[in-house]
């Protein structure tokens, strides 16, 4: 038993060890950049997560998209209403 708690203080002082790589003049770290891949065919996947998971904020990014083609003159955008406004210059 003791060898099993002796084992495991071990391990945990190696999790705890930081990775590095000694030169001449000074060590240097490892440090992990976590960054995002969308994977081809699975658009409608992550879609739905947003949908869910931010309703408003997906709404809001689809609304500035809308407009900004609409703005482009873009006047068949599916499942939107396109909607002249004429007033007097």
């Amino acid at each position: 038993m003791e060898k099993a708690e002796q084992a495991t203080a071990a391990a945990r002082a190696v999790e705890r060890e930081k990775v590095q790589a000694r030169g001449e003049v000074r060590a240097v770290s490892m440090r992990s950049y976590w960054r995002a891949e969308m994977i081809e065919g699975q658009g409608a996947a992550v879609v739905r997560h947003y949908i869910e998971r931010h309703p408003d904020r997906f709404k809001a990014a689809l609304k500035r998209l809308v407009d900004e083609d609409v703005a482009a003159g873009v006047r068949g955008i599916p499942g939107v209403n396109i909607i002249e406004d004429r007033k007097v210059a």
